[in-house]
């Protein structure tokens, strides 16, 4: 996940230093492993990427997830970073936490990927409906985009690097859908430890449900944890095809 200047990173997670230790992220890959049946091997440690250091370069993360509420403006050391990351077959998810467009998140996502990317425009291309997302997924019942938060349910735009993605924005609050945890039996993880304290769940958004945190009924949850789970896998394979044609005297 995006550490970088001004940035509100930790608006869907809970963390101690760049540990991410709670919500979106953990509850995701958790879920990924558990309803996968480990076939999904997903690591649940995730941590926050300072993006104005080499740390970009070092670990090579297949994709960055950017969400927040607010207006953030990148430095120019971390767009530079941003640039080489995507030139290098890296990807940016970004993901609102103020659903809808032209949210200050919105303008201000879609402002700083014109500064990486100036010689393209995320407002011009969304992911159409055949796209693999939907038509080569693990849970093949999520053929469109299902609705965020607030219910919202706007188109997925992104910008392609050699015509596979290279930035993919959702706009629907779908981290903060996952804030919503789920167990393994595809419940509502409502457990609470000796203090009365929710071991996983999100007690924010549970304790305001359908009053500010609307479509928060458990389909919907777990159909933005399916939907995410398509493109957290489809960002870590789309270039197999392209790897697998690479002429071997190259």
């Amino acid at each position: 996940m995006a550490r970088y200047q001004n940035s509100e990173c930790d608006s869907t997670i809970k963390t101690t230093g760049n540990k991410i230790d709670k919500s979106s992220l953990p509850d995701l890959l958790y879920l990924m492993k558990k309803w996968s049946r480990d076939k999904i091997d997903a690591e649940p440690d995730p941590q926050r990427l300072n993006l104005a250091s080499d740390e970009i370069f070092a670990k090579k993360p297949p994709f960055i997830l950017f969400t927040g509420h607010r207006d953030s403006t990148l430095t120019d050391q971390e767009v530079e970073n941003l640039r080489k990351h995507l030139q290098c077959g890296g990807c940016i998810w970004g993901d609102s936490s103020l659903p809808g467009n032209r949210s200050r998140f919105d303008i201000a996502f879609r402002r700083e990927m014109k500064r990486i990317l100036p010689d393209q425009d995320i407002n011009g291309e969304t992911l159409p409906p055949n796209h693999p997302i939907f038509t080569k997924t693990y849970y093949q019942e999520i053929a469109t985009v299902p609705s965020g938060l607030n219910y919202y349910q706007e188109s997925v735009y992104v910008l392609k690097n050699f015509g596979e993605i290279s930035v993919l924005y959702t706009a629907d609050d779908h981290c903060d859908m996952m804030r919503f945890a789920v167990d393994e039996k595809v419940e509502f993880d409502l457990r609470r430890d000796e203090h009365d304290t929710f071991v996983v769940m999100d007690d924010l958004l549970w304790n305001r449900k359908d009053i500010f945190f609307r479509n928060s009924d458990l389909k919907p949850v777990v159909d933005s944890y399916k939907f995410s789970t398509n493109i957290v896998l489809h960002l870590l394979t789309r270039w197999e095809d392209k790897l697998h044609n690479v002429p071997t005297d190259l």
